[in-house]
């Protein structure tokens, strides 16, 4: 079982990734919420994420990534209706 810097143990990095991206999403909301950063803010956010990951890797979990990310996406321009 691998162990992060922080001493968290880590049994899956699907695990892991799905909490990151709950918690991405519930502070990008609230910070939305609060009026600190705006839709526009959060929309460059996540295209940097994107575009961070490139464009050219076909690994599975590059795939899901890039998919999860749009999803995001799509989800914060529908809160825009």
């Amino acid at each position: 079982m691998a162990k992060d810097h922080s001493g968290f143990s880590l049994k899956s990095p699907a695990g892991v990734g799905l909490a990151l991206g709950a918690v991405l999403t519930e502070l990008i909301d609230l910070l939305i919420e609060r009026g600190i950063i705006t839709h526009d803010d959060a929309n460059h956010v996540l295209r940097g994420a994107l575009d961070g990951l490139g464009k050219s890797n076909t690994a599975i979990s590059h795939i899901d990534a890039t998919a999860l990310i749009n999803q995001l996406i799509e989800r914060l321009n529908k809160g825009r209706a």
